[in-house]
């Protein structure tokens, strides 16, 4: 099966999209270009203090990999854009174009009645915190919706409850998360390794592990806490946990309900859901990663 957004989680959505202000990014030709001019420059270090309150986990996911791929940044308060020089604002917003920040969405996928609503630049409607304000709560959920299009973040593939075997049902039904299956969190935050913490970790537990964007060291604490170690062969059971390392830090986590599924939560993202794998396409799934298979010690 695929997994869709539906109306109604895009409409949760519309609180992932930050309002404050909006965040713009820059290569090293238009850097070069704005440098003199009256643009507060940050380094990519630096938006994501959190003390400057600009970059958070929705931010992350609304922008995509922009502030990864710029030089630099520049946060500016809404109505800011409009009282810059036309020369600046065209280098400004072709960069946004050139770099594929996720906020230019092409004009073609939205609807005609939210087109003539926000400002376009060529073929790119541009979703900013001012005209988004101005947005009923059903235009803002076509604007997501055509942010997922053109991000080609159409639907993620799983299996149902319904077609995974008695073991894989059973171990569900167990640590009580028939409801996750195949479902979409309402903000960034929850990730695969918070997923597997929960899953491992006693009952009172599991509900506060599984909402949490958990880290690798408090990850591999929490396994080792709970008695499990590397085994080596990658022959899976139920209740083993997979950890997928890239350069040697553990970049996803899964927990296997048998020895063919395994859930997980492919990332932090909002829009990246608890959905059912099969083991033997891990590699496909997760490439150029080394997988370990982590057990716990028969007590």
């Amino acid at each position: 099966m695929k997994i869709h957004a539906s109306k109604s989680d895009l409409k949760k959505w519309i609180k992932c999209v930050p309002t404050e202000g909006d965040l713009f990014f820059f290569d090293d030709a238009c850097l070069k270009k704005i440098k003199k001019n009256s643009v507060t420059i940050l380094s990519p270090a630096k938006a994501k203090d959190p003390a400057m309150q600009i970059w958070d986990l929705n931010s992350r996911s609304w922008y995509g990999y922009s502030l990864n791929n710029s030089k630099a940044c520049a946060w500016m308060p809404p109505g800011m854009m409009a009282t810059l020089e036309k020369s600046l604002l065209n280098e400004i917003i072709k960069c946004q174009i050139r770099m594929g920040v996720p906020s230019f969405i092409k004009t073609t996928l939205l609807p005609k009645s939210v087109q003539k609503l926000l400002p376009q630049f060529g073929k790119y409607s541009w979703a900013n915190a001012e005209d988004w304000a101005k947005l009923s709560t059903p235009q803002k959920a076509t604007v997501l919706h055509g942010w997922f299009v053109q991000n080609e973040i159409v639907s993620y593939k799983s299996y149902n409850f319904r077609s995974l075997p008695i073991e894989a049902k059973n171990e569900i039904r167990r640590l009580n998360i028939k409801h996750l299956l195949n479902s979409f969190e309402s903000s960034s935050g929850p990730n695969c390794m918070g997923l597997v913490a929960g899953a491992i970790s006693s009952k009172e537990d599991r509900v506060s592990l599984i909402k949490t964007w958990l880290h690798e060291k408090p990850f591999l604490n929490t396994l080792r806490q709970e008695k499990f170690s590397p085994i080596k062969d990658l022959h899976p059971q139920a209740r083993d946990v997979l950890v997928f390392k890239a350069q040697n830090k553990v970049v996803h986590a899964a927990y296997c309900i048998d020895a063919e599924f395994y859930i997980e939560k492919p990332g932090q993202d909002f829009y990246e859901p608890y959905r059912i794998s099969k083991f033997k396409k891990w590699n496909t799934e997760w490439p150029e990663t080394t997988l370990t298979i982590w057990r716990r010690a028969k007590i």
